[in-house]
């Protein structure tokens, strides 16, 4: 006699809608863009009614924040394998935005959603906190820097900074070097950290390589 299947609990069938949420959320954006996504289009999509949605995610600025941090935390995931295990806090601040630049300048798509990112407050609260607390976690000496308000406003400037530089490479692809861009968002990262990189140039060089030499996948597209 065939053993009985378990009813799967509460928690688990909100768990399955809400990674149903977010992969046909993800495949929309991927396809026509943040702006142009309406909510109704992920129902549709899904194949559920609005109070399934809203019990889960309360905007479509929520749902974005899960990709957008889900994402970066597969970004920082490479990191050792990318970087070494080793290295310090300078060159661990400055990978996450050379690695958001080097996919936005090979992908519309990637730039326009990581702008979307940086640009939207909500959205970016909850991306710098997963941030902070990543990096806390690697470097918890450096914490209370990390509390500074001064530290804060200058991650603010820095959201700014990157942000705009990543719509610019949304609008015209090839209009900015990368490299050069790498150059200034990683000096204004490294200012805002109150560290120094002595060859800053030669780690840009160095990165660059090893992310055309790995398979980089930021928001569900390959790079």
């Amino acid at each position: 006699m065939a053993a009985k299947k378990r009813s799967k609990s509460r928690a688990e069938r909100t768990e399955e809608m809400r990674q149903s949420i977010l992969d046909a959320s993800l495949e929309l954006f991927i396809e026509q863009g943040y702006d142009k996504t309406t909510t109704r289009q992920i129902l549709q999509k899904v194949g559920i009614l609005n109070g399934s949605l809203y019990n889960i995610y309360g905007s479509k600025d929520e749902i974005f924040a899960d990709i957008a941090i889900k994402a970066l935390s597969e970004a920082m995931d490479m990191m050792d394998d990318l970087i070494g295990p080793n290295v310090g806090i300078p060159e661990r601040v400055c990978y996450l935005p050379c690695i958001e630049i080097f996919a936005s300048s090979r992908s519309p798509r990637i730039a326009e959603l990581l702008s979307v990112a940086t640009e939207r407050w909500d959205i970016q609260r909850r991306i710098s906190a997963f941030y902070m607390e990543r990096l806390g976690s690697l470097h918890p000496e450096d914490r209370d820097t990390m509390d500074d308000p001064s530290f804060v406003i200058g991650m603010i400037a820095y959201s700014g900074a990157i942000g705009a530089v990543l719509r610019r490479m949304s609008e015209d692809q090839g209009a900015m070097d990368e490299k050069s861009v790498m150059r200034v968002i990683c000096s204004i990262q490294l200012k805002t950290f109150d560290v120094s990189m002595d060859d800053l140039d030669g780690y840009i060089d160095r990165l660059v390589d090893a992310f055309e030499t790995h398979r980089i996948v930021i928001c569900g597209i390959q790079v």
